[in-house]
């Protein structure tokens, strides 16, 4: 672990100014809402970030491996292993591929490719400016 996440481990900090509490203190339901408001947010903004079953399959394609000449020793950079004859595999619209467990895994969560940042939908990078 790295030097500093061992000295100073994550935490949540959660601030509340003066001029919202009433009487010197909230009362616990006022916390529990603003808490549960907080993680809705989190939840939804989580959701909007990745690609449904239909995204993935219209703007992918699936099939199984098969090993271009000379390059017997191809990876999946999600799970590092090699891929294996005629597993199943999924192309990403910026051509790079995966097992189709681990990227449909990840697309569910991220719709953009896990190595070069383009938008499975858009086939933009998500840096991109214009």
């Amino acid at each position: 672990m790295h030097h500093y996440l061992q000295s100073h481990p994550p935490h949540l900090h959660i601030s509340i100014q003066p001029s919202v509490m009433a009487g010197g203190s909230l009362a616990a339901a006022q916390v529990a809402a603003m808490v549960r408001a907080a993680e809705a947010g989190a939840e939804a903004r989580r959701a909007a970030r990745g690609a449904s079953r239909a995204v993935i399959e219209r703007n992918t394609l699936r099939h199984a491996y098969a090993p271009a000449p000379h390059r017997a020793d191809d990876k999946c950079t999600i799970c590092l292993s090699v891929f294996e004859l005629a597993s199943d595999c999924r192309r990403l619209p910026c051509m790079h591929l995966f097992h189709m467990e681990c990227v449909d895994q990840w697309l569910s969560t991220n719709k953009h490719c896990p190595i070069c940042r383009v938008d499975i939908e858009t086939h933009l990078n998500k840096d991109a400016t214009f």
